[in-house]
């Protein structure tokens, strides 16, 4: 492919998703690095996940936990967005240090977390595929940095002064190892969807495992099936047996949230602090 917009130039391929790849790239000007997120479309007319995602970041607007996006536009058959350069995923971070992390860097990264879900949350925006591998971590001299990715499955939950209503969608959204009971169902999600998946990062971050990662069965659908169950079963004693007790306090306050319920991000914060 050839420059973008003449001001930025891709080096190589970083990264593939269900959308298309992610390269490595570069400022012509000012040589500054750069993620080059491509998506091919079948026509000049065509939109795609990378435009629905740019529209995302322009409502989100700049926060030190999200990306910056630079340039959106359409080359060659291809959506393209230019957007910050961060380190690698939480998931493969965590994998790198045989899933063992400090209190300290568990603390900080945990309560990044809930600061940036309720920015998104604010601006009533929720991102419905939350999992270790869309949080990435740069690890600064004096600090952690937290930046959640990845806004091609979020949505819109509160509009014209109306929050969206619980009922079926007809499909499923998310990662099934940490989406919550009602994405399973194919129901609408809302804040208390996303704060559910929170709660299963995290109890996969105290503990370096979920009850359902895994499991053994026959073919993937039954193994979906089996996640959804024992989601729907599993007693919070028994999920969270290996984790502090705020972790439970957590999990039972984010289980207990009514679907159109404002969280106390606070309360949150203050279970992660102790």
């Amino acid at each position: 492919m050839s420059d973008i917009d003449n001001k930025y130039r891709i080096k190589y391929k970083i990264g593939s998703g269900g959308f298309g790849k992610i390269f490595l790239g570069y400022d012509i000007e000012t040589d500054k690095e750069v993620a080059i997120k491509t998506e091919f479309i079948k026509s000049c007319c065509s939109t795609g996940y990378l435009e629905y995602e740019y529209n995302i970041y322009k409502l989100l607007g700049k926060y030190k936990h999200i990306s910056n996006v630079f340039l959106y536009t359409k080359q060659a058959n291809n959506n393209i967005l230019v957007l910050d350069l961060h380190g690698p995923s939480l998931g493969s971070i965590f994998r790198y240090h045989n899933k063992h992390f400090s209190i300290d860097t568990l603390n900080t990264i945990s309560l990044q977390m809930v600061d940036v879900l309720e920015y998104i949350h604010s601006k009533n925006i929720i991102h419905r595929d939350l999992k270790p591998e869309n949080f990435v971590i740069s690890f600064r001299p004096d600090k952690i940095e937290c930046v959640l990715i990845d806004f091609g499955l979020a949505k819109v939950y509160y509009e014209n002064k109306e929050h969206i209503k619980y009922e079926s969608i007809n499909k499923f959204i998310g990662t099934y190892i940490y989406c919550s009971i009602s994405a399973h169902n194919n129901m609408s999600q809302s804040r208390k969807d996303d704060l559910e998946s929170i709660c299963y990062i995290l109890i996969y971050l105290f503990t370096g495992a979920l009850p359902w990662y895994n499991l053994k069965t026959n073919n993937k659908k039954d193994r979906l099936k089996k996640i959804k169950e024992m989601k729907e079963t599993i007693d919070i004693d028994i999920l969270c047996k290996l984790c502090p007790q705020r972790i439970k306090e957590f999990v039972i306050y984010c289980k207990n949230l009514k679907f159109e319920e404002e969280p106390n991000y606070c309360y949150l914060r203050e279970l992660l602090n102790k």
